[in-house]
């Protein structure tokens, strides 16, 4: 059952020259800690934009990657990863806090102590898309075109179809839920299963819940203030549409 440490985990700890007193977390936080786990393209930018909304919590979005880590290290003379969180921490106006981290940063995090740092506790809202189809193609683009968001202009040209890079991500996010499912389970931690197709749809009653889940008050979604709008254009329904038709001739359905 041996994993491999992700490229995140690995540059994070060469960055604190492998130093585990300097990775890991002895203090405590105040309040919730509070995570929206996600793969690449399920839409957890804009459930991040709208859980900003609730009253008593400040979420951030990916601080756990490791040019994030290495940034702020360099730039604030920071000597250990909880140095870094309780800057990212500084300021929240709320009594809760949390961020984005990806399926690949779980494990990370539970190693460096943070989800076990919150005094009362940590919450993982886990979101995922029902169309994993729609989202390894939409990957599959951003990583050539570069519009990981709506409010991005294109760095790249469209790529032309290729079954063979769409299967390899679309299977790394399968491996992703499978890894991040059995942490969770391993470790008991409860979460808040969401999926993108049905809080897009109805936010107001999906956000509800996600306060129900972490017992806090909620007040009104304003799903217009966020930046964040939905991806869609012809392309990525050409390309899925090719992939599924190739896909169910492979596998013979």
């Amino acid at each position: 059952m041996k994993r491999i440490l992700h490229q995140h985990e690995k540059d994070i700890r060469a960055y604190f020259k492998g130093d585990r007193d300097k990775i890991r977390i002895t203090g405590t936080f105040p309040g919730k800690g509070v995570f929206v786990l996600f793969t690449n393209r399920c839409g957890s930018n804009y459930l991040v934009e709208l859980m900003k909304q609730l009253p008593t919590l400040t979420m951030k979005n990916e601080i756990f990657n490791a040019i994030n880590i290495e940034r702020a290290g360099t730039k604030r003379g920071l000597e250990t990863f909880e140095q870094y969180v309780r800057l990212m921490r500084k300021g929240c106006p709320t009594p809760h806090w949390g961020a984005k981290i990806g399926c690949v940063q779980l494990d990370m995090l539970h190693r460096f102590g943070l989800l076990d740092a919150f005094e009362e506790g940590t919450y993982i809202v886990w979101l995922k898309r029902k169309n994993i189809v729609a989202q390894a193609v939409s990957h599959f683009i951003a990583h050539h075109d570069k519009q990981w968001a709506s409010f991005h202009e294109p760095k790249g040209d469209m790529p032309d179809y290729d079954f063979h890079s769409i299967e390899l991500i679309l299977r790394s996010i399968l491996k992703h839920h499978s890894d991040a499912e059995l942490t969770l389970g391993l470790l008991g931690v409860k979460y808040h299963g969401l999926w993108y197709e049905d809080y897009l749809a109805k936010p107001t009653p999906h956000l509800r819940g996600v306060s129900r889940f972490i017992g806090e008050p909620f007040e009104e979604i304003a799903r217009d203030k966020s930046k964040f709008r939905k991806q869609d254009n012809a392309v990525k329904k050409e390309y899925e549409a090719r992939f599924r038709a190739e896909a169910k001739n492979a596998l013979k359905l």
